[in-house]
């Protein structure tokens, strides 16, 4: 008989609520605790019928314990790469939620201690393992649409700001990009490749919380340029096929759009 997957959660918030449903969802996998000292995280554990431990101290000696095989860390983005070293330390593999760092150095660190470890340490990407984004790779990849030249994403919140620890930095990390920015440009790396850096800005100071930012990419051939953001000057690809996304969680810019569903409850 196969042994299940153990999963442990650190946080107690809505995403974290996500994770403990897709793991009571999946075959072979087990949850068997959730971390942290907020009421949200006790509540989860008591509703979930699994172990709360008391946030990180708590987790990293259960996994010290060998209580669990993968840590799912869905706190503040600034605890990601301190909580999550010491989890690789302890033997335990990783999925961690985006953004996985709120810095290159914090990334290649977890990135080079996971695989020192011979562990897995993964970012909660979901856009690579959706039907349609995958069908739209395989197109890109097959030629069937031809050369990409140009394409356009739009990204809001609707009837939802930031709050919370989103609107810290010191806890956030980051703003729209960071938030919300981070799915549409690891997607279009799945989608047409990896790409390289040619300049970022963040125009945060003359926005509300950090509502808009900026950023530029270039893939491999076609290249393509990535521009976020709603403010800022008109940004122009060195080469290539050019790519533009707008970004906000202050202002809602596409009135015409209807809103999606209602999501069903969870727990």
């Amino acid at each position: 008989m196969t042994k299940s997957v153990r999963f442990a959660i650190h946080g107690g918030g809505y995403i974290a609520k996500i994770h403990a449903q897709a793991v009571a969802d999946t075959a072979g996998a087990e949850l068997v605790a959730i971390a942290g000292r907020s009421g949200s995280a006790s509540e989860l554990a008591k509703v979930a019928n699994v172990q709360w431990l008391d946030d990180e101290e708590g987790l990293v000696a259960a996994a010290k314990r060998g209580e669990f095989d993968v840590a799912i860390l869905c706190t503040p983005n600034t605890m990601h790469a301190p909580v999550g070293l010491r989890l690789l330390d302890a033997g335990i593999h990783l999925l961690v939620e985006k953004p996985m760092t709120t810095s290159f150095a914090d990334a290649n660190a977890l990135a080079d201690r996971a695989r020192a470890n011979k562990l897995h340490a993964a970012t909660a990407h979901m856009w690579r393992v959706d039907q349609e984004a995958t069908w739209l790779r395989d197109q890109v990849a097959a030629g069937a649409i031809g050369a990409v030249y140009r394409s356009r994403g739009c990204g809001v919140h609707t009837g939802w700001g930031p709050s919370g620890w989103f609107t810290e930095a010191k806890l956030a990390g980051g703003g729209a990009v960071a938030d919300m920015g981070i799915h549409a440009i690891d997607t279009l790396r799945f989608v047409l490749g990896e790409p390289k850096a040619l300049q970022r800005r963040s125009p945060s100071q003359r926005a509300p919380r950090a509502a808009l930012s900026a950023a530029t990419l270039r893939t491999p051939p076609p290249s393509v340029l990535i521009g976020m953001g709603v403010a800022g000057p008109k940004l122009r690809p060195a080469g290539g096929s050019r790519s533009q996304m707008a970004l906000s969680r202050a202002c809602d810019f596409t009135a015409n759009v209807a809103p999606p569903p209602s999501s069903p409850p969870l727990w």
